[in-house]
């Protein structure tokens, strides 16, 4: 945001949920010279800014499960904070890329991730309220290749009782082809272009609505376990 200029102004603090991937978001705070303040959130993943002072420059949502309505949320915080930068972070819902972003279009930017459901060279996408990055420039890469035989050998492993196959050569061409990887923010991989463009990324919220069932379900089989939300309404994914 601070190198596109979009951070309407001097940034003094970012502030970010208590429960994050800090493993990733921590070392990017870092690196840029960022200060951050956490704040806490409900059970329903919805923010409270009990412990919040102050102005809030930027501020980073995670749409964990598609139970909190942000939407409103920052509504009401561009109201007491008219110049607040807001990023949606859709790495856990590649669903919502469909029709450019059009759910998360109240954020000032939101981002998401092919790795993080599929084996895949692409990264994460950026989208911003005014101008989308540009991906249209396909890239064929030289990692293309090692990517589609990981991709390959990691259904076989999971449709299959065969543990050998993952370890000696899933792994290594998956590592393989990590270490062929490229960053370019304007470029896309053919394989992320193919599926950007054509395949149904709905069907990723119907899993991913399938996986908290399943984990709610699982959790209820222990007698001293209840999870808070059992289950998720229609609207939520």
């Amino acid at each position: 945001i601070s190198k596109n200029g979009d951070n309407k102004g001097t940034v003094n603090k970012i502030y970010v949920p208590d429960y994050a991937c800090w493993d990733s978001l921590g070392p990017v705070l870092v690196e840029h010279g960022l200060e951050w303040q956490k704040y806490d959130l409900g059970i329903d993943f919805s923010p409270n800014f009990s412990k919040l002072h102050g102005d809030i420059d930027i501020i980073l949502f995670i749409n964990f499960f598609g139970i909190c309505n942000f939407k409103s949320i920052a509504s009401q915080l561009r109201k007491r904070f008219p110049n607040i930068v807001i990023i949606l972070d859709n790495v856990q819902a590649l669903h919502d890329l469909k029709n450019n972003g059009e759910n998360g279009s109240w954020a000032d930017w939101q981002y998401f991730s092919f790795r993080k459901f599929l084996p895949l060279p692409g990264g994460a996408m950026a989208l911003n309220i005014n101008k989308q990055f540009d991906t249209s420039k396909v890239v064929e890469t030289k990692y293309d290749e090692d990517w589609k035989n990981a991709a390959i050998m990691r259904y076989k492993f999971l449709h299959s009782s065969n543990v050998n196959d993952y370890e000696k050569k899933y792994l290594p061409l998956f590592k393989k082809a990590k270490n062929n990887l490229i960053c370019n923010s304007i470029d896309i991989s053919k394989l992320s272009y193919l599926l950007q463009n054509y395949y149904d990324l709905t069907k990723f919220a119907s899993k991913r609505r399938n996986n908290y069932r399943y984990l709610a379900e699982g959790l209820n089989k222990f007698r001293w376990i209840n999870a808070c939300i059992p289950e998720l309404n229609a609207e939520q994914v």
